[in-house]
C-alpha cells in the first residue's frame, strides 16, 4: 500500500496517463453521482453535480478505505489538492472557497450525526494574568 505522499504523486501522474496508486479506483463523473444514489435524495445528487461543475476538469478517486470520493481539480495539466471529498452523508471542502460562501462542509440528507458523550465537568475559570486554570479556591498557584 502506498504512503499518502506516494498516493498523491501517483494521482498527480494520472494527468499524464499514469496508473492509479495501488488500492485506489478512478471514477467518472457519472460514477461519482451514482456512488450512493440509492440512498441520496435528488437534492443531494443535484448539490454534488453543482459542486462538480464548479470544479470543472478533475480526477475523481476512491482510496482503499472506499469511505469517500476525492475530487482533485486539474489546472494547466497539473492536479491540485482536493477541492472537496464526497462522503455518504456530507461534502467536505478543502482549502479555498469550493464550498461557496466559506463553508467547510454541506450536509446531505443521509447524514448521521454521531452521538456525543456525556458533557465533561464545567471548565474552571482561568487566571486573567497567566491564563492557567484556577483551582477551586480561585487563587492562581502560578502568580500568587
Amino acid at each position: 500500500m502506498p504512503s499518502t505522499y506516494e498516493a498523491a504523486v501517483a494521482l498527480a501522474d494520472l494527468v499524464d496517463g499514469g496508473e492509479p496508486p495501488e488500492g485506489y479506483a478512478i471514477l467518472t463523473r457519472e460514477e461519482v453521482l451514482a456512488w450512493r444514489a440509492e440512498s441520496w435524495a435528488p437534492s443531494d445528487i443535484a448539490l454534488i453535480a453543482r459542486r462538480l461543475d464548479a470544479v470543472g476538469e478533475a480526477i475523481y478517486y476512491v482510496p482503499p478505505s472506499a469511505s469517500y470520493i476525492g475530487v482533485r481539480p486539474v489546472r494547466d495539466g497539473v492536479t491540485r489538492q482536493n477541492a472537496f471529498s464526497v462522503h455518504p452523508g456530507y461534502l467536505h471542502y478543502g482549502p479555498g472557497d469550493w464550498g461557496q460562501g466559506g463553508v467547510e462542509y454541506d450536509e446531505l440528507t443521509t447524514i448521521r450525526l454521531r452521538e456525543q458523550g456525556r458533557p465533561g465537568p464545567e471548565a474552571q475559570p482561568a487566571c486573567p494574568t497567566c491564563w492557567t486554570e484556577l483551582p477551586v479556591t480561585g487563587v492562581c498557584g502560578v502568580c500568587a
